[in-house]
């Protein structure tokens, strides 16, 4: 299961760094965020406990991008979010989003992440073999807008978006996951 991911990486790694030109590695941006996002497709596990279940994923993410969005028409990057995903009485679903992203567009940018989503469930999540059912292959879709000083000599600005992401649980594609949502970030810009 690793050599999908092995070459999801070079796929995008590879055109990225064809693209990107000799500047592109003379400027970034780190930004850290909040986001939330409601279930568009989400089956809980039987478990035989008659209680409700809120299903919302909150948290937090970082991400580090190569690339100035004004001045380079691709740019690629890392992301890793922590995410609270659902809870009960008595049963806690979390998850860490490590992701590879590629980005166009000036301060209106799209941005396509590819990654992995580890789910962090208690037992009350799992199922009865004690497999865990909502970690998979994640993919995602952003629309990012990025606020940031005129005069450019603040290296701070505001990003905002909205996003749609899915989960394809390799274990049991029954319980693979959608959610749809949006994002602020605070973003510390390096320029050239």
């Amino acid at each position: 299961m690793r050599l999908p991911g092995v070459l999801a990486l070079g796929l995008l790694i590879a055109p990225c760094s064809a693209l990107a030109g000799d500047n592109l590695f003379g400027s970034f941006d780190v930004s850290v965020g909040l986001g939330g996002a409601g279930p568009a497709l989400f089956r809980d596990t039987a478990d035989g406990v008659l209680e409700d279940t809120s299903v919302f994923e909150y948290g937090t993410r970082l991400g580090f991008r190569f690339g100035q969005a004004d001045l380079d028409p691709h740019r690629f990057g890392l992301t890793v979010g922590y995410h609270a995903l659902a809870r009960s009485t008595s049963r806690k679903l979390g998850a860490v989003d490590p992701q590879l992203v590629y980005a166009t567009g000036d301060s209106l940018e799209i941005q396509a992440g590819l990654g992995y989503r580890v789910a962090l469930a208690d037992a009350g999540f799992l199922a009865p073999d004690g497999a865990n059912r909502y970690g998979g292959m994640l993919g995602s879709m952003e629309l990012r807008k990025a606020f940031r000083p005129e005069d450019g000599e603040m290296p701070v600005g505001v990003t905002a978006s909205v996003f749609a992401e899915g989960v394809l649980t390799l274990a049991d594609p029954v319980y693979s996951t959608t959610f749809i949502g949006a994002r602020i970030e605070l973003a510390f810009f390096k320029t050239r």
